[in-house]
């Protein structure tokens, strides 16, 4: 097993065990903080993970956009190994995928304009903004290929670690949010 593979079996088993009501609470604490951020409340896109499993309830975070009338838009992953995001008005649009996470089942391909605001998902982040995700790569591939300037890591603070390791081909979060607040980040230079 290598470094990264450690690293998700660890922090995937540490959020494991977090009752479901403690999950539900931190994340509402990092909803609160998130729609406060000046990077929520000047963006009129949000894109955006759809929390699985013991991930933060970015559910919360899709009623809110829709209801303050922001685009939103979520992933869709392909068997190439890509992802798309497209446009949804509704959670109910949405069902289980391939991997058992909820997907939009149609609809249009959206393309993120200059201030959307890309929330990322992860099992651990590192202070620098590297993370380690579920081992695919679906992210990096698609920030490689864009040009978003609001990249934000969504996790819980006991996620937050010093570093993790990570290679060339990965793309690193410009800030992090837990429930505890916005993470002192250190300089990647």
């Amino acid at each position: 097993m290598n470094a990264k593979d450690l690293i998700r079996a660890q922090y995937k088993q540490m959020r494991d065990a977090m009752p479901e009501t403690e999950r539900l609470e931190r994340s509402r604490r990092l909803c609160r903080l998130l729609f406060a951020s000046q990077a929520y409340i000047e963006t009129t896109e949000v894109f955006t993970f759809i929390g699985f499993g013991s991930e933060v309830a970015t559910c919360l975070i899709i009623e809110r956009a829709l209801q303050d009338g922001k685009r939103v838009a979520v992933p869709v992953t392909k068997a190439n190994g890509q992802m798309d995001f497209i446009g949804i008005t509704d959670l109910r649009d949405l069902r289980p995928s391939r991997f058992g996470v909820l997907e939009p089942m149609g609809g249009v391909v959206v393309r993120p304009d200059a201030r959307c605001l890309m929330l990322l998902p992860g099992l651990a982040f590192g202070r620098d903004g590297y993370r380690v995700g579920y081992g695919k790569g679906f992210y990096d591939r698609y920030l490689s290929h864009t040009a978003i300037e609001q990249t934000v890591g969504l996790c819980f603070a006991a996620q937050i670690t010093d570093a993790v390791p990570h290679d060339t081909f990965d793309i690193a979060a410009k800030q992090i949010l837990t429930e505890e607040g916005w993470v002192e980040m250190y300089d990647r230079a």
